[in-house]
């Protein structure tokens, strides 16, 4: 069966929402765009304001990343924006669990959320990765994925 992606129960939705309030404070603080003791806040603020009807979100797909054992190896979340002159998916969050990450890997689920949302009319991908992330930035630039936007940033720090 190989891997593929399964809808998220609210339990799990709930896990995820929690891990991605936690990782996404940790990142804006790390790349310094948030204070730390705002940062938990305006993270979950964000996601609300993003899922503002959690699973039932218009055009929001949250998934589980399932082994081809449908054991689960790690979760994601996509948008799918029809109003764009393409329709493109925008990738938000993908993440393997620490015991199954590694590259290869990786790859073989890009490759099946492409395949997927390619079945539906998708015909761009999109996200966005923080630049301290390196192994991320690799496995999306190995992935012929290519470089849109880049922000600069520079603390003026005596």
């Amino acid at each position: 069966m190989g891997i593929r992606l399964a809808p998220m129960s609210p339990d799990e939705y709930q896990k995820f929402y929690n891990k991605s309030i936690q990782e996404y404070a940790y990142n804006q603080v790390a790349v310094g765009n948030w204070r730390a003791q705002d940062a938990v806040s305006l993270a979950r603020q964000e996601l609300n304001e993003m899922l503002p009807q959690g699973l039932e979100t218009p055009n929001a797909y949250l998934s589980n990343i399932l082994n081809d054992t449908d054991v689960p190896i790690g979760m994601m979340w996509f948008y799918i924006d029809e109003g764009r002159p393409q329709k493109t998916a925008v990738l938000l969050d993908f993440f393997l669990f620490p015991a199954f990450r590694n590259q290869t890997l990786a790859m073989e689920v890009l490759s099946v959320f492409e395949k997927g949302v390619r079945a539906v009319g998708v015909s761009r991908v999109e996200l966005q990765v923080f630049g301290h992330k390196s192994d991320e930035i690799r496995l999306y630039t190995e992935n012929a994925y290519q470089q849109t936007m880049v922000l600069f940033a520079k603390d003026l720090v005596e």
